[in-house]
């Protein structure tokens, strides 16, 4: 779904090759976080193990829905610990979290004998729908975890069509992320949002989010926090 565009830049692997190769290091780098407490992220490791974790104030404004509602939230490439908070004083939620290394992820909680309040199921972003029910949840969000995909409009794509039309779409990254980390690893796209769209570019490959799904999502609207970049898309009433 990505645009070609003649590449300026030699030695820079395919996003696929680039993700096989890097999946080793992923694990690692859950295994020493999980083995340190996240001694790099104070607060992080106990905040993804609490059942009791409070919804974020950013995610709950993005969300209309009824008092006492039961509201359905998606965390995707959610590693083995989902960062979304499993409880609202006015409504009952349902977090699912997936990520294609679901199964290498299940054996680091039996490693270190750890219950997740929410079990990250195997997945790929870019297949939601053969997993998932179309139009089923109420937020979708995406969290440091685009710029691995081997085609994050696709994942886009397979986002939006697990979300229910006008609700939103969360994508939390630090912009143009694969350039800043020389395409190491799994850091194989960047992320930039303008004042009407989201786009995602690499050598050799452009797009407009917006755009390139047909009208399947809106922009909304983004903000800078720091070194990350949050990104809103609104799922459309269109069919796709």
């Amino acid at each position: 779904m990505l645009s070609p565009e003649p590449s300026t830049t030699t030695g820079v692997l395919e996003p696929q090759v680039a993700w096989r190769n890097a999946i080793d290091g992923e694990v690692q780098f859950w295994h020493r976080f999980l083995e340190t407490h996240g001694e790099r992220y104070p607060g992080s490791y106990d905040q993804r193990l609490d059942p009791a974790l409070p919804l974020q104030d950013e995610i709950a404004a993005l969300i209309e829905a009824p008092e006492g509602a039961t509201v359905r939230l998606l965390d995707v490439g959610a590693g083995p610990l989902t960062f979304l908070g499993r409880t609202h004083p006015g409504w009952t939620l349902e977090v699912t979290a997936v990520d294609a290394l679901g199964e290498q992820y299940a054996k680091l909680m039996d490693e270190f004998a750890l219950t997740p309040p929410v079990v990250t199921q195997p997945c790929e972003t870019e297949k939601l729908t053969t997993l998932l029910p179309p139009g089923h949840f109420d937020l979708v969000a995406a969290r440091n975890t685009l710029d691995h995909s081997y085609d994050p409009v696709l994942a886009i794509s397979e986002m939006a069509r697990c979300t229910r039309p006008g609700a939103p779409l969360l994508l939390i990254h630090h912009r143009n992320t694969a350039e800043d980390e020389s395409y190491h690893g799994m850091h194989q796209w960047n992320f930039e949002a303008t004042d009407s769209t989201l786009m995602v570019w690499r050598p050799g490959s452009r797009a407009d989010v917006v755009e390139s799904l047909g009208g399947l999502v809106s922009f909304e609207g983004s903000r800078l926090d720091g070194a990350w970049e949050h990104v809103v898309l609104r799922r459309t009433d269109a069919s796709g």
